[in-house]
């Protein structure tokens, strides 16, 4: 309530403690509210889409993209096409990323050995500066 009187002071140019108040009903205070919100909102529309007619000049794809996905209220969609699921299954039976994954395996949990020394495989010399004080 507090916010909302403060700005009618400033639209109204009168004091805090102006008669005006106490003749306001709570739907008017309600409405006001209301109002004030929905220039907020206008605002920031006006702003963003500024910025991204600015941004357009720079990186068309990003703007669409950005504005395809506020259109569509961040849903993306995805699909069980069997032709999705045949190329996740090739990228996880590469030789390459089994390789990595196997390396990931064997070095998960290493970190954490000790409760005292949470980074205890870490050899820089700053380190053991910092852990020795």
């Amino acid at each position: 309530m507090s916010r909302l009187r403060w700005k009618l002071c400033k639209i109204w140019g009168c004091g805090l403690s102006d008669e005006r108040f106490d003749n306001l009903n709570n739907a008017q205070i309600l409405w006001y509210s209301e109002m004030f919100a929905l220039d907020r909102k206008d605002n920031f529309e006006l702003l963003r889409d500024f910025v991204e007619y600015n941004a357009s000049f720079m990186n068309p794809e990003s703007v669409s993209k950005i504005r395809n996905m506020r259109d569509t209220d961040g849903n993306i969609n995805s699909s069980d096409n069997i032709e999705d699921r045949e190329s996740t299954k090739k990228i996880f039976e590469d030789p390459l990323v089994a390789e990595i994954g196997k390396k990931i395996k064997k070095t998960k949990g290493t970190n954490n050995q000790g409760l005292n020394e949470p980074l205890s495989n870490i050899e820089s010399p700053l380190y053991k500066i910092i852990r020795d004080e």
